[in-house]
């Protein structure tokens, strides 16, 4: 599909969508106002502004939907990419699916509404209770009498932590250091402002909400990221098409016809956001095919960077795919690209050493992958002509990858922002 042909396929699905995203327009729009200085969006942001884009989209199969088809993500890597971007001093808007995983959850036990109450919080001990079994009980096990354990598993009948009753709620002490830490940083961005969550569930809700955020960032030029890890629909049905009500089962077999979900990036890349830093991301089953595809978003989309993963160890390593051209960001070794990516000079030793294998465009994609376990790791497909890669392999003594993959991704930014002045450019409506 022509240039042309794929402009008009995206005009055609957001005039088609049933979504106006008003409120969401004047949200952004106020959190760019407060990121760029003199009050006006002409100037430069005080801070680099990155949109990342987490968990699945859904694509209805009713206008008043009962049965829809979901995407494979939880939106770990949005989620705690976001986390990095935050400390390297970025103001983020987080385009995020209603129910996938948000910035610092993970910082507490993993655990639906519920059982998480249960786990992090008890009831305290009321004042009639001072002198009660309870409280005989609790003095018993603070002169070393044994207590019954705490599961932690939040199942019903399980015996409450000391100081448990039913005077009021506490946190548990076992959780108030990560309950803490949850609520220092989102007070921290709710006083600098840094944080807006946008929820999305529809293939519809994403696009037209991608399509409004990148109209407002637009004249910020290329101080913006766009950091596409969002797992979008291929297949859609339009909305013109759909059934007002719930399909019925006693009509028979149901047949489906989906229609390909026009491509956004080049129409993001050319129009949207012309000037913006772009990293999309590619994951695959196969690694014969990974930095292939990879790179054919390079060079069909105009994209700066992809994040290349496959399903299988996607957590523990990732291929950084981008052109190698004449005037090409410069790259460190590996060795010091393993110490900044890991966010700190020396940080890691040796072992960080290993964590970024680097190769050109005859090199093999992959040397030796260090996973959490170390194991030995395997020798992909050699990169396409004029197509650099750069392996990142989590080291054992950091919890994710999303650190030494953001410090990786935002310093690619800095660079591009001193090759590349703001240019007026104008807004479509």
């Amino acid at each position: 599909m022509g240039g042309e042909e794929a402009a008009e396929a995206v005009e055609s699905f957001l005039a088609d969508s049933p979504v106006s995203g008003e409120a969401v327009a004047d949200d952004v729009a106020a959190f760019v106002q407060r990121h760029c200085d003199g009050g006006s969006t002409s100037g430069a942001p005080a801070r680099p502004i990155v949109v990342v884009t987490s968990g699945g989209t859904t694509v209805p199969l009713e206008r008043r939907c009962v049965r829809f088809i979901d995407n494979f993500s939880a939106g770990t890597r949005g989620a705690l990419s976001t986390e990095r971007f935050l400390e390297a001093g970025y103001a983020v808007i987080f385009l995020t699916r209603t129910g996938s995983l948000q910035p610092f959850a993970h910082l507490l036990p993993a655990a639906d509404p519920p059982e998480l109450v249960d786990r992090i919080t008890c009831l305290r001990e009321g004042p009639e209770e001072a002198g009660g079994p309870g409280a005989q009980a609790a003095q018993g096990r603070g002169n070393g009498a044994a207590a019954a354990p705490d599961s932690g598993s939040g199942a019903e009948g399980a015996a409450p932590g000391p100081g448990c009753g039913d005077g009021g709620v506490r946190v548990r002490p076992e959780q108030e250091a990560a309950v803490a830490r949850v609520l220092r940083a989102r007070q921290a961005c709710r006083r600098e402002g840094t944080l807006l969550a946008v929820k999305y569930e529809t293939i519809f809700e994403y696009l037209t909400y991608l399509r409004l955020i990148a109209d407002a960032l637009r004249p910020l030029g290329p101080r913006v990221m766009m950091y596409l890890a969002a797992a979008v629909s291929d297949f859609y049905i339009p909305w013109s098409e759909l059934n007002e009500h719930k399909i019925q089962s006693a009509d028979g077999p149901l047949e489906l016809r989906l229609q390909r979900v026009p491509k956004m990036l080049g129409e993001l890349a050319r129009v949207w956001a012309p000037q913006a830093f772009l990293v999309s991301f590619k994951l695959e089953t196969d690694r014969r095919i990974l930095v292939h595809k990879a790179s054919s978003a390079l060079q069909r989309y105009g994209v700066h960077l992809v994040v290349a993963n496959l399903l299988h160890n996607r957590k523990d390593v990732v291929t950084l795919v981008e052109l190698q051209a004449a005037d090409a960001m410069p790259h460190p070794t590996a060795s010091t690209s393993a110490t900044d990516a890991a966010g700190g000079t020396g940080a890691l030793g040796e072992r960080a050493a290993a964590g970024v294998v680097e190769h050109g465009s005859t090199s093999p994609v992959a040397g030796t992958r260090c996973g959490a376990e170390g194991e030995a790791g395997h020798v992909g497909a050699a990169a396409p002509d004029g197509i650099r890669t750069v392996e990142l392999l989590r080291p054992r003594d950091q919890a994710d990858i999303e650190r030494m993959l953001v410090a990786q991704v935002a310093k690619r930014h800095r660079e591009f922002i001193v090759r590349h002045p703001v240019v007026a450019t104008g807004t479509t409506n």
